[in-house]
């Protein structure tokens, strides 16, 4: 009797009982009922169950059950200790059955066996117990599942907490372990214990812990917190600036202890008004000249208020100090003049606003406002001035503004005289030529034109190139696009009447070089498109597409190589024609296109007819023959095998002469076309009995026995099958209105037989 093969190693004969790691298995039967019991299984001879060992860790796993068996029917079931896991059938695989089953998660260590059980040719049912089928696989606990962790911040300290994990991986929770970082200090905490204070780490330093539990078989992954630590802000240190009846105060930011301040907490002491300040200084008003107040500013962040600094102070009538600077200023520059603008200073000082003194650089010439303009003039053109602005108090001018610089210009006017064409190729030289011209007319030369570009889809402009004017006032610009692009010619920004033109936008282009050039191959067949951009850019993709009504679908998709080479592999399933194009998708500010359609023809096969037939549902296929028998030559299996590239096979009973025979396209295509007009069911192919030198042993019939749910009688509506037949080039087909040789009452017979 045959042996048993579990995961590669064969075992001694069937003893009627299944030994797992030294112990009678617990399902296993007792000596004297196994004699019977596993005698059954006399025609297993070979059966694998891998993988051989499983872990509590990964869940419910996999199990590919393998075995080698003359039968028709097949089903296998996985048993534990206490009883059955899992079933299912199995599926043929050449002369092998096979099935997939899943084993349920388990929470000990446990010994799972097989069941087998089959039905043969002749009908007649046979099985192999777990006694009878030395195959096994061991369930093992693991290490733990992660703690859900957190943690809660101090000064220079955190607490961590965690909760149980989920799962102990089968085995009980001994402890748990504390890693601290960056430091790298491994803490360790009892299985009741559920948080751990960790002193020693740095404010404002992030620190990360990882707990992980730990259990006999290890210690498992680790669930992680982070945290940083902080603590009170220091207290800053502050001046006073006395003025009539108040007092400005201003400070720098103290140590913020890990966490940055977010403001300043400022009080008169001891019951005088409260302020809260985001700045590093304020005005205290309302205060009473000569007399004395003490004075407290502390910082604050998100752990709390510090300490304050305290500081005495007396306002006096008579104290003031410089106002600060005025806006920054801004200009509108003229021919020879600048109008010069700004807004008041944010503190006057504690004396108001008489004026203000503007100061033109180089020369040191002062100009006095009364309001925040001043029209300034007597500019060289073109020589660069900054003008710079004080306000003016009783205390004198206070602080300079920022500086703004202004170059007079005579304004002109830019216009486009000359531009190459608007659609170039990538990394193609695009040029333009302008003429630049005063108000009046006349020619402005030596005046520089910058050329800015701005690539389609975005909103910034770039400058790409710079050029001059010469004696006629025309100027030549030229850059290099590598995307399509809007221009900008401008003059000058800092002139009044500085001009701007806007030459025409430029198109780049990229397209792909290859379209289809095959005109006709086989379905399964492999069709290959190959070329290249006309740019040289990797990673841009490119698509096959089909036409499907009015719509194009993808086939194949792949992005360019460094080279700008593209290869679209495509292996059609099925025959017909079909139409293809290759499709360069945007990439950037590259405009794309598509290549010229090609029209390709597919031709079937009669696997891809198989599998087309397979796919249909309106396609019933018999899996025994009319007399009963049962093998592997009815139409389900004959058909499997033809998708499959195989031969199908013939039966072996009665006229029958065995061996195997390749359906033809033809037969195979008038199948398929009469299962798209009716719902049939097909009785035969190749197999089964038949007159001797039948059309069915040759490959070029079938039998349907069924159309549209009802059986194939005189006058039960099975001429759309016939009719269909016919128009496939069926030579001959027979049925129960149309019998000329007898035999076909109950079906209708299809073949293509050349007589």
């Amino acid at each position: 009797m045959g042996g048993v093969v579990i995961t590669g190693h064969r075992t001694r004969p069937f003893l009627g009982a299944l030994v797992v790691c030294g112990l009678l298995a617990p399902w296993a039967t007792s000596a004297a009922s196994a004699d019977t019991s596993c005698a059954a299984a006399t025609d297993v001879s070979k059966v694998s169950l891998s993988p051989g060992h499983l872990s509590t860790a990964a869940g419910p796993g996999p199990v590919t059950v393998r075995a080698h068996l003359d039968a028709v029917t097949v089903s296998a079931g996985l048993r534990g200790p206490d009883g059955a896991l899992t079933t299912g059938d199995l599926h043929q695989d050449g002369a092998d059955w096979t099935a997939d089953l899943t084993v349920p998660q388990l929470a000990q260590r446990t010994e799972v066996g097989l069941d087998l059980s089959w039905t043969d040719a002749a009908g007649a049912t046979h099985s192999a117990p777990a006694c009878a089928v030395d195959a096994h696989l061991t369930v093992d606990p693991a290490v733990p599942t992660s703690p859900s962790t957190a943690a809660m911040r101090g000064d220079g300290s955190a607490l961590v907490s965690w909760q149980a994990p989920l799962d102990d991986g089968g085995a009980p929770v001994t402890g748990y372990q504390v890693t601290v970082h960056p430091d790298g200090r491994v803490l360790s905490a009892t299985s009741d214990q559920r948080s751990l204070a960790v002193d020693g780490l740095t404010n404002g330093q992030v620190a990360a812990f990882d707990v992980a539990a730990v259990n006999d078989v290890g210690t498992g992954p680790a669930g992680a917190a982070r945290v940083v630590p902080a603590g009170l802000p220091g207290a800053p240190v502050f001046e006073a600036h006395l003025r009539d009846g108040a007092v400005r105060l201003s400070w720098s930011a103290p140590a913020d202890n890990g966490v940055p301040v977010t403001g300043y907490v400022v009080r008169v002491l001891p019951d005088g008004p409260s302020l809260d300040v985001t700045g590093t200084g304020t005005l205290l008003t309302g205060l009473t000249n000569d007399t004395s107040y003490d004075v407290s500013v502390a910082a604050r962040n998100t752990v709390g208020t510090g300490s304050g600094t305290v500081l005495s102070v007396v306002p006096n009538a008579d104290a003031g100090e410089p106002a600060t600077a005025p806006g920054p200023p801004g200009a509108v520059v003229g021919d020879g003049h600048a109008l010069v603008h700004w807004t008041a200073p944010i503190d006057d000082g504690g004396q108001p606003v008489s004026g203000y003194l503007v100061t033109v650089q180089p020369g040191g010439r002062q100009l006095r406002s009364g309001v925040p303009q001043l029209d300034v003039t007597g500019l060289p053109d073109g020589v660069p001035a900054t003008l710079i602005v004080q306000a003016v108090t009783a205390v004198g001018p206070g602080m300079m503004s920022r500086g703004v610089t202004v170059v007079p210009r005579r304004p002109g006017v830019l216009r486009v005289v000359h531009q190459a064409a608007a659609t170039v190729a990538y990394a193609h030289v695009s040029t333009v030529q302008a003429k630049l011209v005063g108000t009046n007319g006349t020619v402005l030369p030596g005046r520089k034109v910058t050329l800015l570009t701005r690539l389609s889809g975005t909103t910034a402009w770039v400058p790409v190139a710079h050029g001059t004017t010469g004696s006629t006032g025309v100027v030549t610009v030229s850059t290099v696009l590598r995307g399509t692009s809007a221009l900008l010619l401008r003059h000058d920004a800092d002139a009044v009447g500085a001009t701007e033109v806007r030459p025409a936008p430029v198109t780049v282009t990229a397209t792909a070089s290859a379209a289809p050039s095959c005109t006709r191959l086989s379905a399964g067949h492999v069709l290959t498109v190959r070329g290249a951009l006309s740019v040289r850019r990797a990673g841009v993709t490119v698509r096959l597409e089909q036409q499907v009504g009015t719509s194009w679908v993808t086939r194949a998709a792949a992005l360019t190589t460094s080279t700008s080479a593209y290869a679209l592999p495509w292996r059609p399933s099925r025959g017909g024609r079909v139409v293809l194009r290759v499709r360069v998708l945007p990439y950037g500010a590259l405009t794309t296109g598509v290549t010229r359609s090609s029209a390709i023809s597919v031709d079937d096969t009669s696997a891809s007819l198989a599998q087309e037939i397979l796919a249909n549902p309106r396609i019933q296929l018999a899996t025994s023959h009319v007399s009963g028998v049962r093998d592997l030559a009815d139409p389900l299996h004959e058909l499997r095998d033809l998708s499959a590239g195989r031969l199908a096979q013939r039966s072996s009973y009665g006229t029958a002469p065995g061996g195997s025979v390749m359906v033809t396209v033809a037969t195979l295509r008038g199948l398929r076309n009469a299962g798209r007009v009716a719902t049939i069911h097909v009785v035969e192919l190749a197999g089964g009995s038949h007159a001797r030198g039948s059309a069915h042993y040759l490959g070029l019939a079938f039998d349907i026995d069924m159309v549209n749910g009802r059986w194939v009688s005189y006058g039960s509506g099975y001429d759309v099958v016939v009719g269909s037949c016919k128009r496939s080039g069926a030579t001959r087909v027979f049925h129960p209105a149309y019998d000329p040789y007898g035999g076909h009452g109950n079906h209708i017979h299809v073949d293509w037989l050349v007589q």
